[in-house]
């Protein structure tokens, strides 16, 4: 819900004929059965690719550099992350790390903590990690866990690449949602 939220915050635009012209943050769930295939096969289906499944790894991989390009791409936001464990972390890892390097955009990786499992696999991925940030459940009714609550959503937003204009994410009410 707080991707999906971040990522209505920036919109796709397009052409009245329905052409992207940009698409600043591209949400994409991992697929349920992962593999890095796969993985390219979800990130061109989000693109909008004509056909998402056609071609070799490398090929989808360089659609993908082509379309981040054309529509524009700042960042991609990788949900239930999870899924990826199942995969060699070296090769998962290699993925991400050339689309990184290629188009010079971040990847989030989103999800439960067992998406923690892949750090340190490939010391290139590693070594361009931010550190984890972790939601545990809190009870919202105590007063000191509302606050360590408040606190880290108003980090989180802080550390956003884009800004969030229009609501803050340790708003009363929005946080309470969420809690």
């Amino acid at each position: 819900a707080l991707l999906q939220r971040y990522a209505s915050k920036f919109p796709v635009q397009s052409t009245p004929q329905g052409t992207v012209i940009v698409r600043p943050v591209l949400l994409v769930d991992a697929p349920d059965k992962c593999t890095t295939k796969g993985i390219a096969t979800q990130l061109l289906r989000g693109l909008g690719d004509s056909d998402p499944e056609y071609g070799t790894e490398e090929e989808r991989l360089n659609r993908i550099i082509g379309h981040y390009a054309d529509q524009k791409v700042e960042i991609l936001l990788f949900d239930e992350s999870q899924q990826i464990t199942s995969i060699d972390g070296y090769v998962v890892d290699n993925f991400f790390t050339n689309l990184s390097n290629q188009t010079k955009r971040p990847v989030i990786l989103a999800g439960l903590p067992s998406v923690g499992q892949i750090k340190g696999v490939n010391s290139q991925f590693k070594d361009r990690r931010r550190s984890d940030i972790r939601m545990s459940a809190l009870d919202w009714h105590d007063r000191g866990d509302r606050a360590a609550y408040k606190k880290i959503l108003k980090a989180l937003q802080d550390a956003m690449m884009f800004p969030v204009r229009g609501f803050n994410l340790d708003d009363e009410a929005f946080a309470e949602r969420l809690a």
